[in-house]
């Protein structure tokens, strides 16, 4: 005697939609908590285009009261970062000086609310203004 078969039902090798769309809302979900922090990380190595900036003009400008006695002895700043990210601007006097750095205004940088300007002077002192002025330097 001959068994009866028994119908199996056809398994598919692709995926469901339900499988998908678990897929889909787990890389959404991870997307909305990756994205802000990988912007905020973004920031903040920029800012690295500010400290270069700031600082080789103060060598600049120390060499400047080297060789000519003054830091307005027409020596040249360079007035902005090698990265485009920012733009200097200076306040030059016979004895002192006051560099600030601040974002372009048309690159991502400008949107860096934590730190909106960073500052140097002739003494060391390094200041900056925005939300978080403290983790600015």
């Amino acid at each position: 005697m001959v068994s009866p078969r028994v119908s199996q039902p056809l398994r598919s090798s692709g995926f469901s939609l339900v499988e998908l769309m678990i897929v889909i809302a787990i890389v959404g979900i991870l997307s909305q908590l990756v994205i802000p922090g990988y912007l905020q990380q973004l920031s903040k190595v920029r800012r690295a285009d500010a400290h270069h900036l700031l600082l080789s003009n103060a060598q600049i400008l120390q060499r400047c009261l080297t060789l000519a006695g003054t830091y307005n002895g027409g020596c040249g700043v360079v007035t902005a970062s090698r990265d485009g990210y920012y733009a200097l601007t200076t306040s030059l006097t016979e004895r002192s000086y006051t560099l600030t750095a601040t974002p372009v205004a048309n690159e991502a940088q400008a949107s860096d609310d934590a730190c909106k300007s960073l500052t140097l002077t002739n003494v060391g002192h390094k200041g900056a203004t925005g939300s978080d002025p403290d983790a600015c330097w």
